[in-house]
């Protein structure tokens, strides 16, 4: 789970950056506060703090890198672009 201002949040990485819009309306249904923005090179990043109620009995852990973050991510690569990879 990834911390923003010293709290867990939602995070969302939109591309292409036209369905910025929908992924708005989307984390809007979570969290709370403010959505935070960062404009990346190919992605839109928007964050949003998790309320109390949706952090309690969260395990908070990197999966990057393990077979965890694979089968996360399996489902989803065909939605990729053509040479996207995971490491930055």
């Amino acid at each position: 789970m990834e911390h923003f201002d010293g709290r867990p949040v939602w995070h969302c990485s939109v591309s292409p950056k036209q369905k910025v819009k929908l992924a708005c309306e989307v984390i809007a249904r979570v969290g709370y506060g403010p959505v935070f923005c960062e404009d990346g090179a190919t992605a839109i990043h928007l964050r949003r703090h998790l309320t109390d109620s949706e952090m309690s009995g969260v395990e908070v852990k990197d999966v990057r890198g393990t077979p965890e973050e694979a089968a996360r991510l399996a489902p989803v690569r065909q939605y990729l672009p053509l040479g996207w990879s995971e490491s930055r």
